[in-house]
């Protein structure tokens, strides 16, 4: 869904048209710079930090065999 306004509705597309805002589309993208992201973290004097990933993204059929081999 593309973003809107107290005027204009937002629309909905079928896929990502070019000039169109897309606000759910934004996001931290920690799982490629993570790096950064506790560096940051440490300069700002957390002391702790949480996350979570999902297992659909490490095994994606469900099914892999032989599992430590990957690892």
């Amino acid at each position: 869904m593309t973003v809107g306004s107290a005027t204009k509705p937002r629309e909905i597309t079928d896929g990502v048209l070019p000039g169109k805002n897309y606000p759910n589309h934004s996001a931290i993208d920690f799982y490629h710079h993570y790096k950064e992201d506790i560096k940051l973290m440490a300069e700002m004097g957390f002391k702790a930090f949480r996350t979570s990933i999902a297992w659909t993204r490490i095994f994606p059929n469900g099914d892999e065999k032989n599992l430590m081999e990957k690892v």
